[in-house]
């Protein structure tokens, strides 16, 4: 039906721009169907850009919806790819564009090149750190190598504790139904039990403390002969000795008795 709407609408592309400004802003359930639609459809993709990028950009930040614009370049990377890749690089240095980036490359599908761009966002503090939770849904990141997305965990694991969250859901969907991963992301384990201080208490969704339980859970299984769960034992452990009212300590709670039951020497001494 959308499909067919901006069809209509192409034959009076006037009309068309008129709707442009209310698609990006609020919730728009078919926002990123019509800008997929606008892309795949116009006989000259191309013409809509800008104002598919100045609708997004007059909207106030706190009411943008980045689903037209993400729609818009899903369909014109099919089109246009390098249009596509011009943009990544436009929107990663823009303080408008950069919290969309994340939203605009999952639509696509995420290469290594993104993984990288995110990644430079996020250190120049361009991409804010709530806008890669759009990389936790839709198994977006299962098709990269662990070796891929790994730099991008280390980062958002030591910055600040909205990425520290976030990490954890990436990571935890990252191995959803695929728990062997977690062997070539041992490091990303021990960083995240090593910086679990960072965790703020939260109200609302809980995910990052189960991804965290799950993960770190199945380190500890291991037992007292793998070296990586001896460690993270002792390092949780000390958490809760020097920091017992940290707002972390729930985190760690549900594992206390693995922790006892398999490294009590360490952990009750």
């Amino acid at each position: 039906v959308i499909e067919e709407l901006v069809r209509e609408l192409l034959k009076q592309p006037d009309v068309l721009l008129q709707f442009l400004p209310q698609l990006s802003v609020g919730q728009q359930r078919m926002a990123y169907v019509f800008g997929r639609a606008v892309a795949l459809f116009a006989n000259d993709a191309l013409q809509f850009e800008e104002p598919i990028k100045s609708a997004f950009g007059a909207a106030s930040a706190e009411q943008r919806n980045f689903a037209l614009l993400a729609g818009y370049y899903s369909g014109l990377s099919e089109r246009h790819p390098d249009a596509v890749e011009a943009f990544k690089r436009e929107a990663v240095v823009s303080s408008v564009f950069a919290p969309a980036l994340p939203a605009v490359c999952g639509s696509i599908g995420i290469t290594g090149a993104d993984v990288r761009l995110v990644c430079e966002g996020l250190s120049a503090k361009s991409v804010p750190p709530f806008s890669v939770s759009h990389w936790a849904y839709g198994a977006v990141l299962s098709k990269l190598a662990a070796g891929v997305v790994a730099p991008l965990f280390d980062l958002m694991l030591g910055m600040d504790e909205r990425a520290y969250s976030v990490a954890l859901d990436l990571i935890g969907m990252y191995v959803h139904g695929q728990p062997q991963r977690l062997e070539e992301l041992r490091p990303q384990l021990k960083l995240a039990v090593r910086n679990v201080g960072l965790r703020p208490n939260r109200r609302g969704s809980q995910m990052d403390a189960h991804h965290f339980k799950e993960m770190i859970g199945w380190l500890l299984a291991k037992g007292w002969d793998d070296p990586d769960a001896r460690s993270v034992a002792l390092t949780l452990a000390k958490h809760i000795a020097e920091k017992p009212d940290s707002d972390a300590v729930e985190m760690v709670q549900p594992l206390l008795p693995t922790m006892l039951s398999k490294f009590a020497p360490i952990v009750w001494p």
